[in-house]
């Protein structure tokens, strides 16, 4: 509950860096693990290590109201447009949010989609990916594997900042594990909270020099 309360990003940095990760991943929700593992996979400074892969998408011979009905379940994972990818998971193209409202809802999704102007590969470095010539086109790319799979997506922002001199993961480390304390220290006087108020009236002062309180 506590890593699933992280924000995503904070959450892979931390688990990366726990020596009982499969522990952890195997005590979280599949969906949850299986996002997490789908960016593990891929080195901590590369486009598929930084990406997001819980992007929604749509397939490419749904109409434009089973569309917006599929991806209504996650509003705050949308941005201006959504990817579109056919049954294989492949990467298609791209529809936009404002185009798809504005036409009638019986209208397939391939009749609105735009083509793909870039991608990125889950193994280019951060450095690299910075420099990419997709961001003339967006400030989202997608990254797709080499059978064009889509994987996720990530935004120029976070690249950005991953790749200046400031100790960006390192902070996150911090921010993370700061935030696990919070939460699991609050957790834990949560939990003792029903002991130490049934018995706060019933400590002798024998009983304070023992336990040194």
């Amino acid at each position: 509950r506590i890593l699933e309360a992280l924000p995503f990003r904070n959450r892979v940095t931390l688990v990366r860096r726990m020596k009982s990760k499969e522990e952890v991943l195997e005590g979280l929700p599949k969906e949850v693990a299986d996002e997490m593992r789908r960016v593990d996979r891929y080195p901590e400074n590369s486009a598929g290590g930084c990406m997001d892969p819980r992007v929604p998408t749509v397939a490419e011979d749904m109409r434009v109201d089973e569309a917006i009905a599929s991806v209504r379940r996650f509003p705050n994972r949308i941005g201006e447009h959504l990817y579109v990818v056919n049954r294989e998971q492949v990467l298609m193209g791209l529809c936009r949010i404002k185009k798809l409202l504005g036409v009638s809802p019986d209208s397939p999704v391939r009749g609105v989609m735009e083509p793909i102007q870039y991608t990125l590969s889950p193994y280019v470095s951060l450095k690299t990916a910075v420099g990419a010539p997709g961001w003339w086109y967006s400030r989202e790319l997608p990254v797709v594997d080499g059978e064009g799979v889509f994987l996720g997506s990530v935004g120029f922002e976070d690249i950005r900042r991953l790749v200046s001199p400031e100790p960006r993961l390192d902070g996150e480390s911090e921010a993370a594990l700061a935030e696990l304390f919070r939460l699991g220290f609050a957790a834990f006087m949560s939990g003792l909270r029903p002991y130490t108020d049934a018995g706060a009236d019933s400590v002798s002062e024998k009983d304070e020099k023992d336990s040194g309180l």
